[in-house]
């Protein structure tokens, strides 16, 4: 399998889905309840997003700057902040949101690498798979600021998935969470304890979640991250993950970018 941009924003889409997704207008707009960025930005809605559309390709000659209207009623009738997701190749809609006076706001890699390149043995009990997430696991999360409502993200996704918990010695070090769409596995919610960082848990985790992705026979192990986030980004590109495509958010209000 030749792994698409595509295949990894639909896999990324499957594996942390929001709670409702409508088509409103030349928009996607979606329910998050909560659950972060992913869930609650709107997107522009493109050929392909069907079964019935056309091969894929972007629809932005259709907009126009009053469509944005549509979408922004819609996500403050949900009682969420104007937010867009934007993928590279839409650079007419991001410079509409620019001029619009949307911020540029956290600028978001995905990572990629075959899962057979990275799937290795690991030591006993190293790594714990288990779902729903055990309780130690939760409670990491938890002090890392990814509480019930991003966690109920998790029960929403379909088909394989798990979490997994590492161990340094007999102390839990850190915790993510694994959801399979197509042949991509999706790591999401990677989180260390502060105090037990840069001693492999975080190695451990993405080599068990190789480990795991094999054993569901997916073909790929994928994750996004801030671009911001750089000691995350040494730790994917130390294992041998390579960029395979970016994305960014643009809100209305916020500061930076």
């Amino acid at each position: 399998m030749i792994l698409t941009a595509n295949d990894v924003f639909f896999a990324l889409e499957a594996s942390w889905p929001a709670a409702s997704t409508t088509p409103i207008g030349p928009w996607w707009v979606r329910t998050g309840l909560g659950g972060g960025k992913r869930v609650s930005a709107a997107s522009q809605r493109r050929v392909g997003d069907s079964a019935t559309d056309l091969p894929y390709q972007s629809r932005f000659e259709q907009l126009h700057p009053t469509d944005l209207s549509q979408a922004e009623a819609a996500m403050q009738g949900l009682g969420q902040n104007p937010l867009f997701v934007l993928r590279p190749d839409e650079p007419k809609l991001d410079q509409m949101l620019a001029n619009a006076g949307y911020r540029l706001i956290d600028e978001t890699l995905i990572y990629a690498i075959p899962v057979a390149d990275l799937a290795a043995p690991l030591a006993p009990l190293a790594v714990i798979a288990a779902w729903p997430p055990l309780a130690v696991t939760k409670a990491l999360w938890d002090d890392a600021g990814i509480g019930p409502d991003r966690v109920n993200v998790m029960v929403r996704a379909i088909g394989p998935k798990t979490t997994l918990m590492s161990r340094i010695g007999n102390t839990p070090a850190g915790g993510c969470f694994l959801a399979m769409a197509g042949e991509v596995a999706m790591l999401h919610a990677l989180e260390m304890r502060p105090d037990l960082r840069r001693q492999a848990g975080g190695c451990n985790l993405c080599i068990g979640a190789a480990n795991w992705a094999t054993e569901a026979g997916a073909q790929w192990l994928a994750l996004a991250v801030t671009t911001a986030n750089i000691p995350a980004r040494r730790l994917y590109e130390s294992l041998g993950m390579q960029v395979v495509t970016r994305y960014h958010y643009r809100m209305w209000g916020a500061s930076g970018g």
